[in-house]
């Protein structure tokens, strides 16, 4: 659940990148991929 977008997210993602979430916030790991191209909407 994201409360920013109020909405609710499924993520395929690796250990490290659980990690990485719970270090900088949800909202900064999703902007960075989607500028990576990771996510597309």
């Amino acid at each position: 659940y994201i409360p920013e977008e109020d909405s609710w997210v499924t993520l395929k993602v690796a250990t490290s990148t659980i990690r990485t979430i719970n270090k900088n916030g949800i909202m900064s790991v999703l902007k960075k991929a989607k500028e990576q191209g990771f996510i597309v909407y």
